[in-house]
């Protein structure tokens, strides 16, 4: 807020101060994979640990480092000794270019890409539609 004024809420006295004065940070609290993917298509680093780190509330390197590994199971990215730094460098495959334009989890990117290339679309979609939504029960 920046003047006087009143504030409605739809939340009682007792359940606001029950919640934290401050939501934890996005990138902390969101998986990686998509972000350190799109940091890399658009050029705007060659090293993702290095790029968050930069960041006014850094993720955790864990969770990078987390991050970057299943991007390498899933081929989206290969690691490669960088001849500027000392540390290693990422380099997007094909596959993670097309990844990184899904609006998706990585790993049903992936599958929607292959159902695709197999020619199995419709049954891969149904799959990837019930894996990506939370369970009923």
């Amino acid at each position: 807020r920046v003047q006087p004024g009143i504030c409605c809420r739809l939340y009682s006295s007792k359940t606001a101060s029950k919640m934290k004065k401050q939501s934890t940070p996005e990138l902390q609290r969101i998986p990686l994979e998509e972000v350190c993917l799109k940091i890399l298509a658009a050029n705007l680093a060659t090293n993702c640990m290095d790029f968050l780190m930069n960041a006014p509330q850094p993720p955790s390197n864990e969770n990078v480092t987390r991050a970057l590994k299943v991007l390498e199971e899933v081929d989206a990215i290969e690691p490669v000794k960088s001849q500027i730094y000392e540390r290693r460098a990422e380099v997007i495959t094909p596959l993670g270019k097309h990844l990184a334009k899904l609006p998706v989890e990585i790993r049903l990117g992936k599958m929607l890409i292959f159902g695709v290339l197999f020619k199995v679309l419709d049954k891969t979609l149904t799959i990837a539609a019930s894996l990506s939504s939370k369970s009923p029960f």
